[in-house]
């Protein structure tokens, strides 16, 4: 089964993204093609036909500041669940700040797709918003939360279209909406959605994480160093570990 993969990068994360990368193309088996959006052009210097490079303004042009809650948080959400530009119908998001640390299949032997999940979240904002936009709150006993989703496009717009939604006026109820008590987790969306109508469709597995995180306080710091980045890598390769994930966290996140 053919599939693509699609990063969202914001500034803070720049740093990383040539090692996620790297442990995508290691670990990853069976993908066709790489797709990379970050708010300003970068240079990873790889040249490699299976990697292209957009802006994320060229992928979902609007104004994230309409959102009133972490806006390019959910911006990034939205780039993850409504681009276009991969080739196939199935792709895999990766947040950038996750490295893969073994080989991570995303079909069965059966040719089923995998959606992975982590840590439990029952975070209420994220059902809130589910509620208010298409009627469904939590619907599964896990979280489908793993910092990674296997999204089908076709599936995508099928929840839209289901649910009297196009993206522009998906997006435009959204920013109404959103606030401090009420906004998005885009995994818990399509995962939801998928579970309650097409429940069966994806096979569960549970992703072995570890989990390191530093706060910050201005989102186009960089606050990771290639050489602490290379040593959690080093020192986990022979760890029982899936991945390894290097948050970090900034609630004030409306400069990108």
């Amino acid at each position: 089964m053919a599939f693509d993969i699609f990063l969202c990068c914001a500034k803070k994360d720049y740093i990383k993204l040539p090692y996620t990368l790297k442990a995508i193309q290691d670990n990853v088996p069976g993908y066709e093609n790489i797709y990379i959006c970050t708010p300003t052009k970068i240079d990873l210097g790889v040249q490699d036909g299976t990697i292209q490079y957009y802006l994320d303004k060229y992928i979902l042009d609007v104004n994230p500041l309409l959102w009133k809650h972490r806006p390019s948080w959910v911006y990034q959400q939205f780039l993850k669940l409504f681009q276009k530009v991969s080739k196939n119908d199935f792709y895999v998001t990766i947040d950038t700040d996750n490295i893969v640390n073994r080989t991570l299949p995303f079909f069965t032997e059966e040719n089923k797709p995998i959606w992975y999940s982590s840590v439990p979240h029952n975070h209420v904002q994220y059902f809130s918003f589910q509620e208010k936009m298409f009627g469904f709150g939590r619907v599964f006993e896990h979280s489908f939360v793993a910092d990674m989703n296997f999204f089908s496009k076709y599936m995508v717009n099928e929840m839209l279209e289901s649910h009297g939604y196009t993206v522009e006026s998906f997006i435009k109820k959204s920013q109404e909406i959103i606030n401090s008590t009420c906004y998005p987790a885009e995994p818990e969306i399509y995962g939801g959605y998928m579970h309650k109508f097409h429940p069966g469709f994806y096979a569960f597995k549970e992703l072995k994480t570890v989990i390191r995180g530093k706060p910050q306080e201005n989102p186009l710091d960089t606050v990771y160093t290639n050489e602490e980045i290379e040593g959690i890598i080093n020192s986990s390769k022979s760890l029982d570990y899936d991945v390894i994930t290097l948050h970090s966290w900034c609630v004030n996140n409306s400069i990108w």
